[in-house]
This record gives structure tokens, sequence and C-alpha cells, in this order.
């Protein structure tokens, strides 16, 4: 978790959820980023101290929502920022500008949809190159 408080700065929303994390103490390291957001269902801290929220709402001082829900434990939308700052997290932007870690088991989490994506474009072009290429020899 270190790392994501030193490589991560700008992070404000975090999923980690079915990870085997016990104790919100792992999260300390993490209170100098402004997050706003958490998720950890699934997670045995959430199964042993069913004040775990409280717990982020003190420990972290700009937390709006722990798993989808508010300080007074109504529903919120987690999937949309809809914050005073709204405009610096829009819908589009690309995930390793926005702040966002959509689970981080196993790896740094930074911009990997995004990543997939553009690996699935590459894919995609090279077929295309492929195919026009035999269209020329066929005609040839």
């Amino acid at each position: 978790m270190q790392v994501l408080s030193t490589q991560c700065p700008n992070l404000y929303k975090l999923k980690i959820e079915e990870n085997e994390i016990d104790s919100p103490d792992k999260f300390k390291c993490l209170t100098n980023l402004n997050l706003k957001k958490i998720n950890l269902l699934g997670n045995p801290l959430v199964e042993k101290d069913k004040d775990y929220s409280k717990i982020f709402f003190d420990m972290f001082k700009n937390m709006e929502s722990v798993d989808d829900k508010d300080k007074e434990g109504k529903e919120v939308d987690s999937t949309v920022y809809g914050g005073e700052d709204d405009e610096d997290y829009e819908e589009g932007d690309d995930a390793e500008d926005d702040g966002e870690v959509d689970d981080a088991e196993g790896d740094d989490g930074e911009g990997d949809e995004v990543e997939d994506d553009e690996e699935e474009e590459k894919e995609g072009n090279k077929n295309e190159a492929k195919k026009g290429n035999n269209k020329k020899k066929k005609t040839n």
C-alpha cells in the first residue's frame, strides 16, 4: 500500500473488494492522500468490524463514501464522481489521470484498462492491415 501513497498521489477512489484485508491499519500509510471513496466489500475486515466505515471516515478527512454509503449510511453512486470538483473527474478521462485504481489485487492498478484497450486497438489495426495485404495479393 505504501507504493500507492508515493506512486499515485492523485488517488481519490480505491476499489479493493474481495481481498484478504483484515485491518484498517493497513491503510494508515495512505492518509496523506485525498482519498474520497473506498470499496472494501468481501474483505475479512468488513465481517470482523461492523463499524469499519466509521474508522475510514475518521481516518481520511475528505472521505465521502465507504462501500457506496456516505457517513449517514445512505446509498451513494460511486461510479460517477459528482462532487464539487466534478469537472476534474469527468467520465472519459484516462484511468491513469483520474486518480482511480480499479482493484489493486496483485498489480499496480495504474491504467490497466487503458493499456488493455490500446492493445486491442493495435491488434485490430494489425488484422485490418493483413486483410488489406491479402486482398492485394489475390488481385495481382
